[in-house]
């Protein structure tokens, strides 16, 4: 999957693909005693994260503003099979999405939200960086509610080859590690020229410009 040799599964947790059935994996536990320590391994994460995600406090509706997303490995295997992204982006935005990441670094809207595959192995400790930018829409009201993070998945050998649907029906056990961020949607008011009266809510600081490298992916409609 990604550009680093090797497998990042250690002798231990190589589980061959045929002996992954398409039910989840605790129900195949007891149906398959000579597996059962291998399968006791598939039920936690072989890599689990960290989760960062700086984002502002506030914005302006219509505004276009970003996400930055850190994630890290904890361990205790390298991290090969895992998508940085989110299962929610904030609702009443418009359909492009923009995003940047290591050089490679491909993303797109799936059923559970929206992913991107970074190009490299992470050793334990390691971390990586995406940042996505939305824009409001005009209308949009109240609060941005955002919930990004990692996708980490186990992915036993001989299923590597496979995309991320043939996993999902495969049952292929994974983790969403996410986390809420919620950004307040401001409508300034003009400032009155009169003393008393109702109170002038200053906009927020316009964004620094987005990169000129950035890509964009567009949401089927």
């Amino acid at each position: 999957m990604r550009r680093t040799s090797g497998m990042l599964l250690g002798l231990g947790l190589l589980v061959p693909l045929s002996v992954a059935p398409a039910v989840p994996a605790a129900a195949s536990a007891t149906a398959a005693p000579s597996s059962v320590s291998s399968q006791t391994k598939l039920d936690k994460p072989w890599s689990s994260f960290k989760v960062s995600v700086k984002a502002p406090k506030r914005v302006r509706n219509g505004q276009e503003f970003m996400y930055e997303i850190k994630v890290t490995n904890l361990g205790p295997q390298k991290a090969d099979y895992f998508y940085v992204g989110g299962t929610g982006l904030p609702r009443g935005i418009n359909d492009t999405v923009y995003y940047k990441g290591p050089k490679g670094t491909e993303c797109d809207f799936y059923e559970d939200g929206f992913w991107c595959v970074t190009p490299w192995i992470l050793d334990e400790g390691e971390s990586e960086t995406v940042k996505v930018w939305v824009k409001l829409k005009k209308r949009t009201k109240g609060t941005a509610v955002a919930r990004l993070g990692v996708d980490t998945w186990n992915v036993p050998s001989g299923g590597e080859n496979l995309d991320r649907s043939e996993w999902k029906r495969l049952a292929f056990p994974h983790w969403y590690i996410t986390k809420t961020v919620k950004t307040k949607i401001v409508h300034p008011s003009p400032p009155r020229r009169r003393s008393g009266g109702g109170t002038y809510t200053p906009p927020p600081p316009p964004p620094p410009p987005p990169p000129a490298d950035r890509r964009e992916e567009k949401k089927d409609t």
